[in-house]
């Protein structure tokens, strides 16, 4: 009789641990990982798009092209840019890392 009380604690308890580990896996991989990896990608697309020189006013911009008179951009356009900028490098990065 005893053995067999002891033999369910033990079943109960194995399976109370692998459902534990299995929720603990898909935590990780559905909602840790993901939320790590969005972090990460959107501080890379801001490091660099402060270092992306195409959308602002600057006049190197113009002397690598074609010698034509510089455009000046208005500021709605410069932030348009920057965000179009932002959101090709967030996205990018977030396929390379398989999200």
């Amino acid at each position: 009789m005893w053995l067999i009380f002891i033999m369910k604690k033990y079943n109960i308890v194995f399976l109370s641990l692998v459902l534990l580990i299995i929720f603990g896996l898909s935590f990780y991989w559905f909602a840790y990982r993901p939320s790590q990896t969005k972090k990460f990608c959107s501080q890379r697309a801001e490091e660099l798009v402060n270092s992306y020189t195409k959308c602002d006013n600057s006049p190197l911009d113009y002397m690598q092209t074609e010698w034509k008179k510089p455009e000046i951009k208005s500021d709605s356009e410069i932030e348009d840019c920057m965000n179009d900028y932002f959101n090709d490098q967030y996205y990018k990065c977030l396929k390379e890392n398989g999200i």
